[in-house]
């Protein structure tokens, strides 16, 4: 192992081809470890760090820090300070901290977790799991089958392309599944939730929550007449009024169901036609 010790000044490290530990100590250092499986500490000041390939363990420390964790399976903390992460191929592992951050992910399965404040969090290629944490976070899936957080906070969460599992959680959330057959969570809060192309399944959760229905063969759990909306987004269907739509309803069961054309059709589960009136639908 090759140790590398920065002073408290502006300094630029190189580590080998071995398994080096790298530490910048204060200053605003620029760090380059090698293709070992290294550990870089940059400590307090705004770092600008690039491991090699290998399983890296990176550790911006204080300061607003650009890191780039190269290929290999590396865990990455940004710690405080409005921090760039972009992590290479690999499965990765970034925790973004306090601050304002950006996380790329990059291709492998993912996890990335925005920590405190309004974060961008994107995952890449692959099936990732992210979280945006606290904050007003926007948050991507991006390509593979992700699980997608946004946290406490308004947030935009997006699932991309895939079959994805978007959850809005706490706080007025704006929440789009994306292509794929994704399910579409809002949780608290006044939440407006997009199932996007696909069969997705939709829960509103808690709040009065507005239903956009695009494409597809979308089935939603937890309509509450009186309480939430359905608006139609997509399809021509902005010509209409709530006579086309009730003239395309039917009770199914204890569903009910519209059926625009075989490929689109909505269900609103355990809700009586019979309820509904023209004020729960919205046209755009």
């Amino acid at each position: 192992m090759v140790y590398v010790l920065g002073s408290n000044s502006d300094d630029t490290l190189k580590g080998s081809a071995a398994a080096d530990e790298i530490r910048g100590r204060d200053g605003s250092d620029v760090i380059y470890s090698g293709n070992g499986g290294d550990k870089i500490l940059g400590g307090d000041g705004d770092d600008f760090i690039t491991s090699g390939s290998g399983w890296d363990h990176v550790y911006g420390g204080s300061g607003d820090d650009a890191i780039n964790s190269g290929q290999g399976d590396d865990v990455v903390y940004s710690g405080d300070g409005n921090d760039i992460v972009v992590s290479g191929d690999g499965n990765d592992i970034v925790f973004g901290g306090t601050g304002a951050d950006k996380l790329y992910g990059g291709a492998g399965d993912d996890y990335l977790s925005g920590g405190d404040d309004n974060d961008i969090v994107r995952g890449g290629i692959g099936d990732d799991r992210i979280n945006g944490d606290a904050g007003d976070d926007r948050v991507y899936g991006d390509e593979g089958n992700d699980i997608v957080h946004g946290g406490a906070g308004n947030d935009y969460v997006y699932g991309g392309a895939g079959n994805d599992k978007v959850l809005g959680d706490d706080g007025n959330d704006f929440v789009y599944g994306g292509d794929g057959d994704d399910g579409v969570y809002g949780g608290a809060g006044n939440d407006f939730l997009f199932g996007g192309s696909g069969n997705n399944y939709l829960v509103g959760g808690s709040g009065h929550d507005t239903f956009v229905f695009e494409n597809g063969q979308d089935r939603i759990a937890d309509f509450t007449v009186g309480e939430d909306k359905l608006k139609f987004g997509a399809f021509g269907v902005s010509q209409y009024n709530y006579n086309f739509i009730h003239d395309h309803m039917a009770q199914v069961g204890a569903n009910t169901v519209i059926t625009l054309d075989p490929d689109h059709v909505i269900t609103l589960e355990n809700v009586n036609m019979a309820d509904l009136h023209s004020s729960d639908f919205l046209f755009a």
